[in-house]
């Protein structure tokens, strides 16, 4: 999933919880593992009961290295950016940093999944297609139904 907003576009989000809501499917994408289900509420739903990798990578206005953002299962947290992050290598800027993190995800179909922000007065920035996504893969699909939580 790529953002829907324009390139070198910055965005600021006030209140801690609040969801990114800028995410779109780019063309010729696979769609059949997460569907949006409410762009304005960036939220997804899962398609299938699994094990999934998920990456994601965003650039972050932080001038004090301590906000973050974080993946929400049926409104539980399961990840969030590391503390500190990378700066952004092109340009000397100390307040953008990237970032980006892995994680393995369990499950079941029908979870909704939500990319939030964990502090207040948390600003993003969307740069180009590289610097933001979100990417997810089916490592093993469970094809007995729920997994137990």
């Amino acid at each position: 999933m790529h953002p829907k907003v324009c390139r070198d576009h910055t965005i600021k989000y006030s209140h801690k919880g609040s969801p990114l809501s800028f995410f779109v499917p780019l063309n010729g994408t696979n769609t059949t593992l997460l569907n949006i289900t409410s762009s304005s509420h960036g939220e997804f739903t899962a398609q299938e009961s699994g094990i999934f990798l998920m990456r994601f990578n965003i650039v972050m206005i932080d001038h004090d290295k301590n906000r973050s953002v974080g993946v929400f299962v049926d409104d539980t947290p399961v990840m969030a950016c590391p503390p500190g992050g990378y700066q952004k290598p092109k340009e000397k800027l100390d307040n953008h940093r990237i970032c980006s993190f892995n994680g393995i995800l369990q499950m079941n179909k029908g979870d909704k999944l939500q990319l939030r922000t964990m502090e207040d007065n948390t600003t993003v920035r969307i740069e180009s297609k590289d610097k933001a996504f979100i990417k997810v893969t089916l490592l093993h699909r469970m094809s007995q139904g729920v997994i137990p939580k």
